[in-house]
């Protein structure tokens, strides 16, 4: 596994520190993994859009970006929120904290994990409560809120000096979707989800120009069976 994996991934897989496994790697003169030509195996391919990008980028030992890149190339979906947000029963008084309190606060208090407590919050248009890298209110000037939806959270967080999780909670407290939302809205639809189960997938695929395996996985997710030829039955 020595550089074929990031040692990070490594280390996480046997329990160790990244420092023991860079040692050996560096004791058999084994070069690190070269992160632009990144290994992508089935099962890391499989993963995509089963968890989030940065939750695979640091399993990985890679960015977000390198996840998302890839994902998208293969036109596979974003992973859905976590189960946890949906479990969770959040009462009146938790609520108010949102936004409030910071995100790794509620998510201790509450026994969550952090990603839960943030997609909780931002799925309510609630900013977050991060004061020292929010941007004030004369940098979401007309010019600055024009850019929301157009250019990449990333982009428009560097250009006005923020987070990019500002950025998203500011877009999505004015209800602006996203480019890659915009995108998906494009591809998927009605028509095209009409066709699920009546088609196969890889037909699909072909005529919207994305990946079989994305169509699958959207189907699956719907819970509509695959496609049989009379064939089959």
């Amino acid at each position: 596994m020595l550089g074929k994996y990031s040692d990070k991934e490594i280390a996480r897989k046997f329990g160790c520190t990244v420092y023991k496994i860079r040692a050996a790697r560096l004791e058999r003169a084994i070069a690190p993994i070269d992160r632009t030509v990144f290994n992508w195996t089935q099962k890391r391919l499989k993963m995509l859009g089963r968890f989030s990008d940065g939750e695979l980028a640091r399993r990985w030992g890679v960015t977000a970006n390198t996840v998302g890149n890839r994902r998208r190339k293969l036109g596979i979906e974003p992973a859905e929120p976590s189960t946890d947000t949906k479990r969770h029963p959040w009462t009146e008084e938790q609520l108010k904290w949102l936004g409030v309190q910071p995100d790794a606060q509620i998510a201790k208090t509450l026994g969550l994990s952090h990603a839960t407590v943030r997609q909780k919050r931002q799925c309510l248009g609630i900013a977050s409560s991060r004061k020292p890298s929010r941007p004030s209110s004369s940098k979401w000037t007309k010019q600055a809120l024009s850019l929301l939806g157009k250019l990449p959270d990333t982009q428009v967080a560097k250009q006005l000096g923020c987070s990019r999780n500002v950025v998203q909670d500011k877009r999505r407290s004015l209800g602006i979707p996203s480019q890659e939302e915009e995108r998906w809205k494009k591809i998927w639809t009605p028509a095209v989800i009409a066709r699920l189960g009546k088609e196969p997938d890889g037909k699909i695929a072909a005529d919207i120009g994305i990946a079989r395996a994305a169509v699958g996985l959207f189907r699956a997710r719907r819970n509509i069976p695959a496609f049989r030829s009379k064939s089959d039955s």
